[in-house]
């Protein structure tokens, strides 16, 4: 969440692309380009300015789209929009979404789709080859309330947070024991038992368990589970070793210091740490989802105090495979708004939101708009993005860059390695 000079170049896109948008009409009433392009310009205004256009008018039957989905892919997305997070709307421009095949470089992944394409390129015979997304474009939105974080969980596990806050050990507790500890609780546990206004997190923390089973067959399947290097084959080593380019020694020294670690961190937390059925957990169960969480957590940035939490959406979001680009980059709305105002910001957002007709009652719209929050997240395209191709975030720098044991370091932490071997 920090800002690079490639983030600072797309909040600056971001700035540039309402001011565009604000001169389409005029250009397509002066324009002298081919038939294809003026095509496409005169359905992107269109498609801006829907308030007044039924959306059966908006061809949303002609999907581009081929990307397989699983009955899970399709329950997630669902568990997604309704707790407020916008893929894209009815129009059909563009939207996320999930997938688990082979053309993910994980076994499951975004990727950004079209249901208009065909016909904003003017051929809908042929696939698409053009951008649907442009540098600075907004894909998705996040409401910061289901970021999973203890200031955001309070309300559900009260009593964990008060246990937590007064346990006279509560200094040598880590933030991942911690988030851990919360995640446990929200999986195990219905939080809405608490408060009603808390987020049932369950249907999306259960999907990490199976995103193991839908690795690609060419990859590691996922974060290594907490153990000691006795633990593991000779062979297991050699290829940590292999994939990380470190010696044999390092991955021990590694393995062993990563341990220890979790042993404490368990050993702090083990008495919150209880299943639905009341028996203690088995520590074996709660390395795994250590494991996970870990793999999963991201800094949330200056908005949050640069805190550590997982994000629903932003966490599927795969690394590129070595050699290509990452395609998106994730903001909080308070830095974009401080850099373009409130105004300009809805402008930018407003594509994802519902829409609206002559013939739409008002009070059944209204609810569904958010309030957009500073603390909320969005997607942005970082270059342009064409139909079905797949949405890649950088985790960490390009792996020539980092020495042995930075690599092994990730590849025990995500599972995959970031250099050829």
């Amino acid at each position: 969440m920090g800002c690079s000079s490639d983030s600072l170049s797309v909040l600056f896109i971001l700035v540039a692309v309402f001011a565009t948008r604000l001169l389409v009409a005029s250009l397509v009433l002066e324009s002298s380009l081919g038939t294809r392009s003026i095509r496409r310009t005169l359905c992107w205004h269109m498609l801006s300015t829907t308030d007044e256009i039924p959306p059966s008018q908006l061809l949303t039957s002609l999907s581009s789209s081929t990307l397989p989905q699983t009955e899970q892919d399709q329950y997630l997305e669902r568990w997604f929009q309704e707790h407020g997070i916008l893929l894209g709307n009815e129009r059909g421009l563009r939207r996320v979404q999930i997938s688990t095949s082979d053309r993910s470089v994980g076994g499951r992944g975004l990727f950004l789709t079209s249901h208009l394409f065909p016909y904003l390129q003017g051929d809908l015979s042929s696939p698409p080859s053009s951008a649907i997304a442009h540098q600075g474009d907004i894909l998705a939105y996040i409401p910061g309330n289901l970021v999973l974080l203890p200031s955001n969980m309070q309300a559900s596990f009260p009593c964990l947070f008060h246990d937590n806050n007064t346990d006279k050990n509560n200094g040598d507790y880590s933030w991942q024991s911690i988030l851990t500890t919360y995640v446990w609780k929200a999986l195990y546990e219905d939080p809405r038992q608490q408060s009603s206004s808390s987020p049932d997190w369950r249907p999306w923390i259960k999907t990490w368990m199976t995103d193991r089973e839908t690795r690609r067959d060419d990859v590691i399947s996922g974060p290594e589970l907490p153990k000691a290097s006795n633990q593991y084959t000779q062979e297991s080593m050699e290829t940590m070793a292999r994939l990380s380019h470190a010696t044999i020694s390092q991955v021990k020294e590694l393995l062993d210091a990563k341990f220890q670690t979790f042993q404490e961190d368990w050993k702090n937390v083990q008495d919150f740490i209880k299943k639905d059925n009341g028996s203690i957990a088995l520590q074996k169960d709660f390395a795994e989802l250590y494991s996970l969480v870990l793999s999963r957590t991201a800094n949330l940035g200056p908005e949050w105090g640069n805190q550590m939490g997982i994000i629903p959406l932003h966490d599927m979001c795969n690394h590129p495979p070595y050699g290509h680009d990452p395609n998106v980059e994730l903001f909080s709305l308070g830095n974009i708004r401080s850099m373009i105002g409130n105004d300009q910001l809805k402008q930018l957002l407003r594509p994802l939101l519902p829409i609206r007709s002559k013939d739409t009652d008002p009070s059944t719209t209204t609810s569904n708009i958010p309030i957009f929050m500073d603390r909320d997240f969005v997607l942005a395209a970082r270059r342009p993005i064409r139909s079905d191709e797949e949405l890649w975030l950088s985790y960490k720098s390009n792996g020539r860059e980092m020495s042995a044991s930075d690599q092994l370091w990730l590849l025990l932490q995500y599972g995959f390695p970031f250099q050829p071997p």
